[in-house]
């Protein structure tokens, strides 16, 4: 790549960042706007924290679809029959515009749903202390849909067929997940798991940073503006890592074999593994090992791509 082409691809980048900052500033005013308003109605967000559980069968059903426009949520499984819901918020904070659960089936859908009565950007979230704590039955394996526009997700325990997470503003914990498909998209916020087990993955973040340890499956992941970190603990897939503006690491168990193609625009690349390189210089490295089948691909505009490693 010549250096104008470079130097023309990184203009579009931050041009491209610049329009993200933008939108994302719009959706923190929106959810921020009023502020002082609301605050003194609700003696200063101080108050009682209100407090509602609700029970769903899960007979016949394939699918748990998970719809909240902001706070946090923590989804687990434990021994039980059905899925148990409790849901919590300032009491105060809420006087004018009380928030109801909605838990409803459609066939083979159950629906989940946080509801308000006026428009969100009238709140003060700061002292809304929202929440939503989701217990499934261990037995469940079928589909699980989440959906949130601001606020902190927790998943632990959880097997299933499909997991699906859609945030546009909040922090994500993801521990001990074994599915079959695994997706996810967050517009401003971090991404950090443990024990993902999966066969096929799909990430993509806008401004954030993504760290799995001890993952396992095909991935496809792309961040916009922020770090990939991956750590397999055993490997044999297919890789396909894209970062923008944010580096690239991916470590792998010291036995492994697959074909690499990595690039970065402005950095550098490096690989742990014996490979036979057929390119091999600062920014870029094409090689394999021992023909294997397994294929990584990373590139990077702006930031290092690091292969490694471990025991």
């Amino acid at each position: 790549m010549t250096n104008n082409s470079k130097t023309k691809k990184i203009i579009y980048i931050l041009l491209g960042v610049m329009f993200l900052c933008f939108f994302l500033s719009g959706i923190i005013f929106l959810f921020s706007s009023n502020k002082n308003v609301v605050k003194n109605n609700s003696d200063n967000g101080t108050g009682v924290q209100f407090r509602t559980e609700k029970n769903l069968s899960i007979d016949n059903i394939n699918n748990i679809d998970i719809d909240a426009a902001l706070g946090s949520i923590k989804i687990t499984s434990e021994d039980r029959k059905d899925v148990k819901l409790i849901f919590s918020y300032n009491e105060n904070f809420f006087k004018n515009s009380v928030p109801t659960l909605n838990v409803n089936s459609y066939g083979t859908e159950a629906k989940i749903e946080i509801k308000y009565r006026s428009s969100l950007k009238k709140l003060n979230l700061g002292n809304s202390r929202i929440s939503l704590e989701v217990y499934i039955p261990k037995s469940y394996n079928k589909s699980l849909s989440l959906d949130t526009k601001l606020g902190d997700i927790n998943l632990n325990n959880l097997d299933l067929d499909n997991l699906e997470c859609s945030l546009s503003m909040g922090k994500s914990l993801v521990n001990d997940i074994n599915c079959n498909y695994f997706k996810y998209d967050n517009s401003m916020g971090d991404l950090n798991g443990d024990k993902v087990y999966t066969k096929e993955s799909e990430i993509e973040l806008s401004m954030g940073s993504a760290n799995i340890k001890n993952f396992r499956g095909n991935l496809k992941a792309e961040n916009s503006m922020g770090e990939i970190d991956i750590e397999y603990d055993e490997f044999n897939n297919n890789v396909d890592l894209e970062a923008s503006m944010g580096s690239i690491k991916l470590t792998l168990p010291k036995k492994s074999e697959f074909s690499l193609s990595a690039k970065t625009s402005m950095g550098s690349v490096s690989c742990d593994f014996p490979l036979n390189t057929s390119i091999h210089k600062g920014s870029e490295i094409d090689g394999n090992i021992n023909n294997s089948n397994n294929r990584i691909i990373a590139n990077s505009s702006m930031g290092s791509i690091d292969i490694r490693s471990r025991d």
